[in-house]
C-alpha cells in the first residue's frame, strides 16, 4: 500500500481531458472502497477523497450526461450507502443526480448513448430499493 500514493497521484496527474481524470479518479477510489472492505485496511476516507474529488471535477468540467459522470455517481453513492454510515448522503446524491438527468432526458430524447442510460437505470434502481430499505427499517427521520 506504500507505493498506492506514488502510483495514484502520478497516474492523475497525466490526464490530459477532463474524461481521463474523472476516470482515473474513480477507478482509484473504487480501489480504496474495495481494500477498505478488508478490516486490515482503513481507507474508507481515501475512497471518499477520490469519490469527491471524481464527482467535483465532473461538475465544474463535462455534462451530468456524460457517460464519466454517471459512473463517478454510482460508484460514489453505492460506496456511501453501502461502506459507509453516510446512507442518507448516498441516496440523495443518487435522488439529485436522478431529478437532473430526467430534464435533460426530456429535453433532448435520444441524446443520451446506451451504456449511459443502463447507468443511469442502475442509478434510478438503487434510489427505489435504497427508498424502500429505508422505509422498512425505520430510518426515514434521520433523512
Amino acid at each position: 500500500l506504500r507505493n498506492n500514493k506514488s502510483l495514484d497521484n502520478f497516474i492523475i496527474v497525466k490526464a490530459t481531458t477532463a474524461e481521463e481524470k474523472i476516470f482515473y479518479l474513480t477507478i482509484t477510489a473504487d480501489k480504496y472502497r474495495y481494500l477498505s472492505e478488508n478490516d486490515a485496511f482503513n481507507l474508507t476516507s481515501k475512497a471518499n477523497e477520490f469519490y469527491k474529488e471524481s464527482i467535483n471535477t465532473a461538475k465544474s468540467s463535462i455534462s451530468p450526461a456524460n457517460l464519466y459522470t454517471v459512473i463517478s455517481i454510482l460508484n460514489y453513492s453505492v460506496f456511501l450507502f453501502i461502506n459507509t454510515s453516510a446512507k442518507s448522503d448516498g441516496l440523495i446524491i443518487a435522488e439529485d443526480y436522478v431529478g437532473k438527468i430526467q430534464d435533460i432526458e426530456s429535453d433532448e430524447p435520444g441524446f443520451l448513448s446506451t451504456e449511459t442510460l443502463e447507468i443511469i437505470k442502475r442509478i434510478k434502481e438503487n434510489v427505489n430499493m435504497w427508498n424502500r430499505e429505508i422505509k422498512s427499517s425505520g430510518l426515514e427521520d434521520d433523512i
